[in-house]
């Protein structure tokens, strides 16, 4: 959604997938993933988000063969800067030329970017691309939708031999 402010609070259901859909991350065995050095590094990435975004919880994610589903709750905005504006009539912030910090646009580059480097450095290839372009988010709108998200992304391992997306 183009006019959505995805630096306001609530939860968004996050998918970010590898490059063409290659399966870097790891493997899928009796409905369990194992995760390759690269799918380790993005594992320990994701859990390092709240250390990085502290106003937001990261409460489920899993790291599959050539995709990351998440979720990522947005509890307060984070402080304004001096390049930020608000809109009078609508009342959203926005900073000049970028996304506000804290904002799921900033979350998932940050992401990207420290991910993409310690893989690279891994595996020694620094011409290696690891993400595809953009990602896809879903506002998760209310309680049950929100428990129906963090089941589907529990039992996405196991799901995984039946889904059309990954054959």
């Amino acid at each position: 959604m183009p006019e959505y402010d995805y630096s306001q609070q609530g939860a968004y259901f996050l998918t970010i997938c590898c490059h063409e859909k290659y399966r870097l991350l790891g493997t899928i065995a009796e409905d369990a993933v194992h995760l390759s050095a690269a799918g380790k590094i993005v594992d320990e990435c994701w859990r390092q988000i709240l250390i990085h975004f502290p106003n937001v919880e990261a409460p489920s994610f899993t790291v599959m063969p050539n995709h990351v589903h998440g979720i990522v709750v947005v509890r307060r905005r984070s402080a304004p800067d001096a390049r930020t504006r608000v809109n009078e009539s609508t009342g959203v912030s926005r900073r000049l030329g970028a996304h506000p910090s804290g904002s799921i646009p900033v979350i998932v580059r940050s992401f990207k970017s420290i991910t993409t480097r310690q893989i690279r450095e891994s595996l020694r290839d620094s011409n290696v691309v690891v993400w595809q372009r953009g990602y896809y988010e879903r506002v998760i709108r209310d309680e049950k939708e929100f428990w129906d998200t963090c089941e589907y992304i529990r039992m996405n391992p196991a799901n995984w031999a039946t889904d059309e997306e990954n054959s």
